[in-house]
């Protein structure tokens, strides 16, 4: 065996400590309109600290009026492709400021930013009549290169430092779904590319308001009817009202769960 690579298998075997990890949050929330996930994103953005990048899709983020004390410390940018999220991955981990110093990245909302780029495939114009019903609507090609861009720059941003909150509106199931014996609720995107997005995430979080109630509610259990999930030791699968989360994702990106457990 050549003995450079035997000597990389070797210090790659080094086992390392759970007090070395280094813990970075990276999640999806997603729900209706009004649900409150620009809201819980910046109250998550306030426990992890520091300064957060905020791409934007829509005008969701006026709700950050409500937080004047992050006002200085978010730094908004439209989105204009997958390649932008990319770009910033690579300048914060290369050290190029401003982007150095951003600890967050909030994605809102992923799910119109896929939808935006298929739509600019469509309009490049390339059209694939045994796939696509009309050259104005998207077919399977454009799926399948939304999802090969999405799986780079998914890619991109875990292999970075940064946390990461993929905020979603929320896609509830149509008739098509029922034939074939699908029922989630889930992120409003191709379910291509939101499976590039789960498959990566500690935590999936439906944020929904129940009838009669002025409690917002979290659920990251997932069932036969909602998508969700947690891998966060301090926050197990059941449903939450929003305001307990932040804390908890406090407590386990500082470890201290593990001196009260």
């Amino acid at each position: 065996m050549d003995q450079k690579m035997l000597e990389a298998l070797e210090r790659q075997r080094k086992p390392m400590s759970i007090a070395e990890e280094e813990r970075l949050f990276r999640g999806i929330l997603y729900g209706d309109f009004g649900a409150g996930k620009t809201s819980l994103a910046a109250e998550i953005v306030r426990v992890i600290g520091g300064d957060a990048c905020w791409i934007t899709t829509d005008s969701a983020w006026v709700v950050l009026d409500k937080f004047p004390d992050l006002q200085e410390k978010i730094h908004r940018l439209p989105y204009t492709g997958f390649s932008q999220l990319r770009s910033i991955a690579e300048a914060h981990d290369e050290g190029i400021e401003p982007y150095s110093k951003f600890k967050t990245l909030v994605w809102d909302t992923v799910s119109t930013s896929t939808q935006n780029t298929l739509t600019k495939l469509v309009e490049k114009g390339e059209y694939f009549p045994q796939q696509q019903l009309s050259r104005e609507l998207e077919g399977y090609p454009q799926y399948r290169m939304a999802e090969r861009g999405m799986t780079k720059t998914v890619e991109a941003l875990r292999n970075s430092k940064l946390n990461i909150i993929f905020i979603a509106h929320v896609r509830l199931p149509n008739e098509n779904d029922e034939k074939k014996g699908k029922y989630a609720i889930r992120p409003n995107m191709p379910e291509a590319s939101y499976k590039v997005i789960a498959q990566e995430s500690q935590l999936i979080g439906y944020l929904h308001k129940p009838k009669k109630s002025d409690d917002r509610l979290l659920q990251v259990e997932g069932t036969l009817t909602e998508a969700a999930k947690s891998q966060i030791p301090t926050i197990p699968e059941t449903t939450y009202k929003v305001e307990s989360i932040p804390p908890l994702i406090q407590q386990w990106m500082s470890g201290s769960y593990r001196t009260t457990n």
